[in-house]
């Protein structure tokens, strides 16, 4: 897999998976993963190379092809429509994420060329334009980018206290105790 990226919506992994023919010519296909038997379910091929492939919390797939355009993919299909470019001239291992929280796409772009830094980038996904947030020091190559931001939206209740059970001697039966959430996922008050 060129990279990967988890559907929410779904519970499935999606990724771009090139395959080798003779004459090493490579293809590219849109394929889940099978996170337990290490398989990939081939949905379709793909028109273009992926180098990342990130899914919204909304259950949107978005790839960066080979040429720096973003696209939208189809999950059925892999049928590719052209958001728009990012104006990177790209290459190698990298890798997109979703912050879910947020929702804002987070792009670790390797360009092409040795001379050149790798740099984080914000990604417009209504357009494919891109915000750079930082320099990567070094000429590192990122994979498998992630963030550990819940999937749940900033107004949806917060979370619970730890709950307490109580099974007096072994009981079938007994009482489970928790504290309701005061506020949301994201600081305001709950009413």
């Amino acid at each position: 897999a060129t990279d990967l990226a988890y559907d929410p919506t779904e519970d499935r992994i999606y990724g771009c998976f090139g395959l080798s023919s003779s004459g090493e010519v490579r293809t590219y296909r849109l394929g889940i993963l099978d996170e337990y038997a290490g398989e990939v379910e081939e949905i379709a091929p793909l028109d273009e190379e992926l180098l990342t492939l990130a899914c919204s919390r909304d259950g949107e797939l978005y790839g960066i092809g080979a040429y720096g355009n973003l696209y939208r993919v189809d999950k059925q299909t892999a049928k590719l429509t052209v958001v728009g470019s990012t104006g990177q001239n790209i290459k190698y291992t990298q890798s997109a994420t979703f912050d879910y929280a947020s929702g804002r796409l987070f792009w670790v772009a390797t360009p092409h060329g040795t001379d050149h830094p790798v740099y984080l980038y914000e990604v417009n996904t209504a357009d494919g334009s891109v915000t750079m947030l930082s320099e990567v020091k070094d000429r590192y190559e990122f994979t498998g980018l992630f963030t550990t931001a819940p999937f749940t939206l900033p107004d949806a209740p917060g979370r619970m206290s730890v709950p307490r059970a109580d099974f007096p001697q072994g009981a079938t039966s007994g009482t489970i105790v928790f504290d309701a959430p005061v506020s949301t996922f994201g600081g305001a008050t709950l009413e």
